[in-house]
């Protein structure tokens, strides 16, 4: 049995769901409330349609979320349940398949969106007065999407390895470094609403960096090239696993898309005006990811418990793991 593996299957379950969650959770708040200062920083350098210009690009970063879910859940998944079958060269094919569908889904949204920068940001809400300021922000942005997913989705399969502090870490630093580079860039040298974004491309690119700086210390197995080689019907089983997360922020996504459009339209015929209606939306669903935060940070921390012992046909602990993780929660939430 792999070290820690007897303690996912018989150790103290509150110890066990402390260690993980805990840093799982407060990933999820740091993240929060770095995208919280961000808006900050913004608001103050440019005013209303800085506010605008970032709310307009968050369902990009929605998308982005949930592409980052459905990789890092489902191939943390595959990875906790071969692990705990016993098979681990299946996790190990499941976890080199999880980072190469990362940089697929990011590529790909990276390219569409600095392809199609307008007519997406058109779609989102964006009226043309806020349009050169969120223009050069997606695109700026799009150019790190890959680090982004790498840096979001990948310490789901550290923790899976048995490293939450370090995957929080990874978190952390991305998260502090943004906050410190908005500072440089928006304050000191006056980038604007540019500087906002290469702080957040240059500070994803740290995580995924510590991210993929991991992958030769795995301690459950030994990642080879050959587990990064695409497997198409692995691919989709990492996908499937994945899609509960992932819909859920896409469909978010989509009620971002559709209030943005109604804000732009029936903004115009108020007082405030367009822009000042979708700064204020901007704010509040930067407001809001601290309480997704909570929720997902907790139920993500318990994964590697639940996939380890439902893979081991344990399911009692399952059940019971769930169970307390789900009381949690709505404790929480009240």
């Amino acid at each position: 049995m792999k070290p820690g593996a007897e303690d996912l299957e018989r150790g103290d379950l509150h110890r066990l769901l402390r260690g993980y969650c805990v840093p799982a959770l407060a990933a999820g708040l740091v993240t929060s409330f770095y995208n919280i200062v961000d808006q900050i920083f913004i608001g103050r350098a440019l005013g209303v349609v800085g506010n605008a210009a970032a709310g307009v690009v968050f369902p990009a970063v929605t998308v982005i979320t949930a592409l980052s879910l459905m990789c890092g859940v489902g191939a943390a998944a595959v990875m906790s349940l071969s692990l705990g079958r016993g098979d681990v060269e299946g996790a190990r094919r499941g976890a080199g398949c999880g980072f190469v569908l990362m940089a697929l889904c990011g590529g790909a949204a990276s390219l569409a969106m600095l392809c199609l920068t307008a007519p997406l940001l058109r779609l989102f809400g964006c009226t043309e007065t806020v349009l050169p300021y969120a223009a050069p922000y997606a695109r700026i942005t799009a150019l790190a999407f890959v680090c982004a997913m790498t840096g979001a989705a990948g310490p789901f399969l550290l923790r899976a390895d048995g490293s939450p502090k370090y995957a929080l870490c990874c978190t952390a630093a991305g998260a502090l470094l943004n906050v410190a580079l908005d500072a440089l860039f928006i304050s000191a040298c006056g980038w604007g609403i540019a500087g906002a974004a290469w702080a957040t491309a240059l500070a994803q690119s740290v995580s995924a960096a510590m991210v993929l700086a991991y992958l030769p210390r795995f301690k459950t197995m030994r990642l080879r090239a050959a587990d990064f080689i695409p497997d198409l019907r692995l691919c989709a089983r990492i996908a499937a696993l994945g899609a509960g997360p992932m819909c859920n922020f896409l469909t978010q996504a989509v009620v971002q898309i559709f209030l943005n459009a109604a804000l732009r339209k029936y903004g115009a015929a108020s007082a405030c005006g367009s822009e000042a209606a979708l700064a204020a939306a901007g704010v509040a669903n930067k407001a809001n990811t601290l309480a997704a935060a909570v929720v997902t940070g907790l139920t993500n921390g318990m994964q590697p418990i639940v996939g380890y012992n439902f893979g081991r046909g344990n399911y009692t602990r399952v059940r019971e793991a769930g169970l307390l993780v789900v009381k949690t929660v709505i404790a929480v939430s009240f």
